[in-house]
């Protein structure tokens, strides 16, 4: 309304001004339009604001989200960054709807989400580990920092792509010396039309060098062109991009893993948000080449051919380094994204890295995607207690849910993440699971068919350098029991073979006489049931031996297929 008011004002002293309706003078006349263009600018800062409070309000909503459990299906599931036939990441709920990568990534570029989503689902070895870890302690209390780089990081979201393009472009040609000549040729043009301007000189020397102006001109129409449109491509990413290093820049941390990113970004003595400076400036200037006074004598000093130059020596030199620059942000995302979930654990214990023997122990271990009250914590003693742990128990007990946790946990770790334990220690493990193995129509393939096919993937894991994690829930179930004894007895033996540990459920007590055969080395453990006048019950706590219960029968007569008469079966399970 103010604008509104401050225009009109203005325009009607200059209408009385013209109707020659009387005069109030020059400064009264342009003071309403000096007042308008001071509100114009006032109103787009407080545009400004207002986007940067709803960016701050929207990044809190989204980290209460988290606090009390409601993030599931808000934000990134991850999904886009899955890699076909991935041995474990949908097995173990890190990617999709409710996944890991969801419950961790707030906001950010996108080769943030890609560095967290690289992270999550390769393995680590022990010095990167450790290192996460210790850059992850350091920022899980820089609220400032990470608020920051949430919010305004990701305006270079789009784009980046077409900037790593560009830089990386293909070019031929040598420029030093044509920088050189048209710098000079505009110097010569200055001189001479001066010259001729003060009648010190007739204009054939002007003449001469504006014909060998146009010819320079000439040669470069192609690079201007190319230049004027790479740089329409980039121009909106490069602002967002250089606010986004600004902010990264300005960490002060003391952690090797941060201090060797920060340094990455200064090298060759200079900060990459000043060199993207630099580029701004030229592409600034190009810019300012169509302004309508400016465009008059921009021709005769080729303006634009030397900006086209300078952009193009700019790329050469330095546009190769925004594919490492990129990764850097890119890494300071993914370590600021594991702070905050750091910041928000409620029971942030950092796990113990093992290198001297193959292990996995936790005490009080609890699934991490589950709200804290409802999970029950268990304890994990695999390579200490038994190389292998084969787990019977009856439907609903929570043998699924436990291979998930100690899954879900060891990618934690990978991160430089906190668990949810009292305590763990673990070696830094290849992972391989079978979980969640469904048959493909597309593909035309089975349930069991493509089951086999995920042990032969974990198998070939298991010859790798670094230990093997493996967790199979309902091992070959898609057969009878003779042959799934026989199968499951093979694959343990090899990997008793191999560095490997790992749990594998089942309901075929049968199973359970492997740890009979190889004694130390399996060990059988089991999930319960109690069927009582309430119903059923689980305490969903994992208890050695072997399971003596079904609660097959009494689930099938609680929803109503049995009927109350119907007896047991000889079978427990």
């Amino acid at each position: 309304m103010g604008r509104l008011v401050a225009f009109a004002t203005g325009a009607g002293l200059a209408l009385r001004d013209l109707a020659g309706w009387g005069s109030v003078g020059l400064f009264w006349m342009l003071l309403p339009f000096a007042v308008f263009l001071a509100l114009a600018i006032w109103h787009a800062l407080v545009l400004k604001k207002r986007r940067e409070m709803e960016r701050r309000i929207e990044f809190y909503e989204r980290c209460l989200a988290r606090v009390e459990d409601r993030w599931k299906g808000k934000g990134e599931d991850g999904l886009s960054l899955l890699p076909e036939n991935h041995p474990y990441a949908l097995d173990l709920d890190v990617v999709g709807e409710g996944g890991l990568f969801q419950r961790i990534w707030i906001s950010g570029s996108p080769m943030g989400a890609r560095t967290l989503g690289a992270w999550m689902l390769q393995a680590a070895d022990a010095d990167t580990i450790l290192r996460r870890q210790e850059a992850v302690k350091e920022a899980r209390d820089a609220l400032n920092f990470r608020e920051e780089l949430s919010i305004h990081g990701n305006q270079s979201a789009s784009g980046t792509g077409e900037l790593c393009d560009w830089g990386t472009r293909k070019s031929s040609g040598a420029l030093l010396g044509w920088r050189i000549v048209a710098g000079t040729l505009s110097l010569a043009s200055l001189a001479t039309a001066i010259l001729w301007w003060s009648g010190a000189a007739s204009v054939l020397p002007f003449a001469a060098v504006v014909l060998m102006v146009f010819l320079v001109g000439l040669k470069f129409r192609h690079l201007r062109k190319e230049v004027r449109r790479g740089c329409g491509e980039v121009a909106s990413t490069l602002l967002g991009f250089r606010q986004t290093l600004q902010r990264v820049e300005k960490g002060q941390f003391n952690a090797p893993l941060f201090h060797d990113l920060m340094a990455s970004l200064k090298r060759d003595g200079g900060a990459a948000s000043r060199s993207i400076g630099q580029l701004q400036r030229w592409l600034d200037m190009l810019e300012g080449g169509r302004n309508q006074f400016l465009a008059l004598f921009a021709p005769f000093v080729l303006w634009e051919t030397q900006c086209a130059l300078g952009i193009e020596a700019w790329r050469r030199r330095v546009g190769p380094r925004f594919v490492e620059w990129l990764e850097v942000v890119g890494e300071v995302e993914a370590l600021l994204a594991v702070a905050g979930y750091a910041f928000e654990s409620d029971q942030p214990t950092f796990p113990e890295v093992s290198t001297s023997q193959t292990v996995y122990l936790a005490t009080e271990l609890e699934h991490p995607l589950m709200p804290h009250g409802q999970c029950v914590p268990n304890d994990a003693a695999l390579g200490h207690a038994g190389q292998i742990w084969m787990v019977s128990g009856s439907n609903m007990s929570g043998k699924s849910t436990w291979l998930r946790t100690l899954g879900v946990s060891s990618v934690l770790m990978n991160l430089g993440a906190p668990v949810r334990a009292s305590s763990m220690k673990s070696s830094p493990f290849v992972l391989g699971a079978s979980i969640r193995i469904l048959d493909s129509l597309h593909e035309g393939t089975s349930r069991f068919y493509r089951e086999i096919l995920r042990l032969k993937q974990i198998s070939d894991l298991a010859g790798a350098k670094r230990p093997l994690l493996f967790l199979l829930d309902e091992i070959l179930h898609g057969t009878n029991s003779a042959d799934r004894q026989t199968g499951v007895e093979a694959f343990v033996r090899s990997m008793l073979e191999t560095n490997s540990v790992g749990a594998i459920t089942t309901h075929d007590l049968a199973l359970a006489r492997i740890g009979d055969e190889f004694q130390e080395k399996v060990r059988n453990m089991h999930f319960r049931s109690d069927v009582n006048d309430s119903g059923l019950t689980f305490d969903y706590r994992i208890h050695p031996g072997v399971v003596t219960e079904s609660n097959a029968l009494a689930l099938m007569r609680q929803v109503g297929l049995l009927g109350l008469d119907e007896k047991e079966s000889p079978n427990p399970v």
